[in-house]
């Protein structure tokens, strides 16, 4: 079985082939190897030490800051994904879950953003009866149903819904890049 050639077999092959003046001359001419330079006191070494605690602290408070931050950032962002979620679907076919699902849309909002999203979940419950009115009533004939539409409201409700929706995706925007300036300062 061959054994795999160590610093020490090779060193000893190169004398073998160079000439014994030529091998002590590669000797003499090779640089020390580098090796970490240790403060020569204790006081010296204690005066490192206390440095590297600085920085190590100094560290763990910035990502301290960034993990809160992060942490902050938890609840908004569930609020966002179960909103786009809703956002997504239709209105429901029933008059009591219509309402109760644009309800939950106000509230999603409202946990996401409240500052940003309030005033246009607002107005979007507020416009929400007359849409109801409109979406749940008998009418004779579709001009009768489109006329009704737009001059009953709810097409202030469909207005307001989709500037709600224009809002939200403009915060899961700002969400999204926190999120993405976090990891760019925890690197």
């Amino acid at each position: 079985m061959r054994k795999p050639f160590t610093a020490l077999t090779l060193a000893a092959v190169t004398a073998l082939a160079l000439p014994a003046g030529a091998a002590l001359a590669q000797q003499a001419t090779a640089a020390p190897a580098a090796s970490p330079a240790l403060p020569a006191t204790p006081e010296e070494r204690l005066a490192a030490a206390e440095a590297r605690i600085a920085e190590l602290e100094a560290e763990n408070a910035r990502l301290a800051a960034l993990l809160t931050t992060w942490g902050d950032l938890y609840d908004p962002m569930e609020a966002d994904r179960q909103l786009l979620l809703e956002l997504r679907k239709e209105l429901p076919d029933d008059e009591a879950a219509a309402g109760a699902y644009i309800e939950r849309i106000r509230d999603l909002a409202v946990r996401s953003d409240p500052v940003k999203l309030t005033q246009p979940a607002t107005r979007l419950t507020e416009a929400a009866p007359a849409w109801l009115a409109w979406r749940f009533a008998e009418y004779t004939d579709e001009a009768e149903r489109l006329d009704a539409y737009r001059n009953g409201g709810a097409l202030g409700f469909d207005r307001e819904l989709l500037e709600l929706r224009d809002e939200v995706l403009l915060v899961v925007a700002s969400h999204l890049d926190a999120v993405l300036t976090i990891a760019d300062r925890a690197r």
